[in-house]
């Protein structure tokens, strides 16, 4: 729980955080990915370090180690390209999650499983079967703001961001779709209800 992290975290690493001065020379950004419970903090799948000062690089390495099973999962990279990353992979998962809604439109009209194709493009070891699940399309803190702030980074330096704004157009209509398809199902209930009633 929150009180336990703080009291290991506290307990040791007491020196480093009396010691660290984070100002403009040594600027960072790290962060665990993904990060959205306090067991992905424990067990992240990688840690991103985005430092351009050395004795940063190092303190965070010290902080993270006992975190990871290997430093193998510990990056190392420049403050930009940190940035980048963490921004990118955000807008994949968004992109899986735009592509499966698109899928599950199209399984819609030709009465198909979704759930089975699911599965099917998941069981390929190159797709895997994460954020794949159909539904009402991304949201939360971090998937809208990520996306829209790639489309601005791209469009501030002369690149059309076309998959970007695919990803992010599919979100919205499908939000729409599913309206669509709620007040349909609502108005045969209605129909229903009003014929057997006799009204």
């Amino acid at each position: 729980n929150l009180k336990k992290m703080n009291e290991y975290i506290n307990e040791k690493y007491r020196d480093l955080f009396q010691t660290a001065s984070l100002n403009e020379s040594n600027y960072l950004n790290a962060k665990p990915f993904p990060s959205i419970s306090f067991d992905d903090f424990f067990n992240p799948d990688r840690v991103v370090i985005g430092t351009s000062n050395n004795k940063t690089r190092d303190q965070l390495l010290a902080l993270y180690l006992p975190f990871v099973k290997s430093e193998s999962q510990i990056l190392s990279v420049g403050i930009k390209e940190a940035e980048l990353i963490k921004y990118a992979s955000n807008g994949m998962l968004a992109a899986r999650i735009s592509f499966m809604n698109e899928m599950a439109t199209l399984c819609d009209r030709f009465d198909i499983d979704v759930e089975a194709v699911k599965r099917g493009v998941g069981s390929d070891s190159r797709i895997g079967p994460a954020f794949l699940n159909a539904g009402a399309g991304y949201g939360g803190s971090c998937f809208p703001k990520d996306v829209q702030a790639l489309i601005r980074i791209a469009q501030s330096v002369g690149v059309e961001p076309v998959m970007l704004q695919g990803i992010e157009s599919r979100n919205k209509k499908q939000k729409n779709y599913l309206f669509e398809l709620l007040i349909a199902r609502l108005g045969k209930i209605y129909t229903a209800a009003r014929s057997q009633s006799g009204a």
